[in-house]
């Protein structure tokens, strides 16, 4: 309804011109290979215990874990996460969400999650 105070749209402007200089392009190449890593990582490793829902053609860099082990409490499992300072998202009755974001995260923070998620569970 009116046009936004200018100071305020200072951190905008310099946050577009982070994803321009990236280039779209690959930010989602990136994107796909990340998420996918992500996947790629909980299934190797965490097999039986822990599953992913998101589809694999799905695009985008959020990844739907599952508990699918009944053994662990999903919700005590994602609050240890959050203690060891993994930004997630819960949904119950069992789902964990993550999203790599190609822009500020690495492959080895995405390592770092499942060294994370192993510590977790282990709790």
């Amino acid at each position: 309804m009116s046009n936004p105070p200018i100071l305020s749209l200072a951190p905008v402007i310099a946050s577009l011109q982070l994803f321009q200089d990236a280039g779209f392009g690959a930010l989602c190449d990136k994107s796909r290979i990340l998420t996918g890593f992500l996947r790629w990582l909980v299934a190797t490793r965490f097999g039986d215990r822990i599953g992913t829902i998101t589809p694999t053609d799905a695009t985008g860099c959020q990844l739907s874990l599952i508990v699918n082990d009944k053994s662990v409490d999903a919700k005590a499992l994602f609050d240890t996460l959050c203690e060891l300072n993994v930004t997630g998202d819960w949904r119950n009755p069992d789902v964990i969400r993550v999203a790599p974001a190609p822009l500020y995260n690495s492959f080895a923070d995405v390592f770092e999650f499942g060294e994370r998620l192993s510590t977790a569970l282990a709790t």
